[in-house]
């Protein structure tokens, strides 16, 4: 099983997943993006259930997208009909063991403006205007959506909930597990990974170390909050330690950011002098 999640931003959609793959009693790594850029909608899915059966399935949901484009037929009817004719043809032939039963999430660039994004849950399409979660992690991935991500997010903050959504749910969530993927496609049509550029942010397994570091504070702070056995005092002393915690954390990224930069401006002019005295040689 796994986590996936899509997010529907004012810029574009974020999807993400876990890499962890079962086979038997054997665990590895693994992408669960399946992306058709050569498509002139473009689509990209994430999906969580029986690899082999998805991959099957995904496949010919994009050949249909194939078809239906060129002759600018109804793209997400198009969808609607290949993900019912899949599950009715597949569904029955379900075991204890393997379950046969899409599970999806698609985005699509359609009218070239914004991306749209989609839900298949077997036989049934339906859109996705805020974000949805899939997957063995789905409910404490559902709790991050609901109390962390607002329908006014951009993509670039949506990524970063969605690496602490990628983080919860592989460290509490069953079958969940090994690196996070994130995705970020913009309502222009472009797309890239998250994060791409340490000159903006830090790694994902860094995030994930200072999301670690942070939760017993967390806890302490939240389930205090009403613990009124606690003087003014106490509360107030857990609550400078989390500040304090956070400001030392925030304040070492940054600077670690700024050391690359620097580096990166360093590096670039030693090249740039390296070029200059080429150019004066006789």
């Amino acid at each position: 099983m796994t986590i996936a999640a899509g997010f529907r931003c004012v810029d574009g959609v974020v999807l993400c997943a876990d890499t962890e793959m079962s086979a038997g009693y054997s665990k590895f790594s693994q992408s669960k993006f399946r992306m058709y850029n050569k498509l002139e909608s473009r689509p990209a899915f994430i999906y969580a259930g029986d690899r082999d059966f998805s991959f099957m399935a995904i496949r010919q949901i994009a050949k249909e997208i194939a078809r239906a484009m060129p002759k600018r037929a109804d793209v997400v009817e198009a969808i609607e009909k290949k993900a019912l004719e899949i599950h009715t043809r597949y569904y029955p032939l379900s075991t204890e063991q393997r379950v046969f039963d899409l599970q999806a999430i698609v985005v699509i660039h359609l009218d070239q403006k914004e991306r749209r994004l989609f839900l298949i849950n077997g036989p049934t399409v339906s859109p996705v205007d805020h974000a949805e979660c899939l997957g063995t992690g789905s409910f404490l991935g559902t709790y991050v959506l609901q109390t962390m991500f607002s329908k006014h997010a951009t993509v670039w903050e949506a990524a970063h909930v969605a690496a602490y959504l990628l983080f919860l749910t592989k460290t509490h969530g069953a079958y969940c597990g090994h690196d996070s993927e994130i995705m970020i496609f913009s309502n222009t049509g472009g797309w890239q990974t998250f994060p791409n550029d340490p000159m903006e942010t830090v790694s994902i397994k860094e995030m994930e170390a200072d999301f670690s570091a942070l939760q017993f504070n967390i806890g302490n702070v939240l389930t205090n909050l009403l613990n009124f056995k606690l003087g003014k005092k106490e509360y107030a002393a857990i609550l400078k330690g989390f500040t304090e915690r956070m400001e030392t954390l925030r304040e070492k990224r940054s600077k670690q950011i700024q050391a690359y930069i620097e580096r990166e401006i360093e590096r670039q002019e030693a090249y740039q002098q390296e070029e200059d005295n080429l150019e004066e040689e006789p």
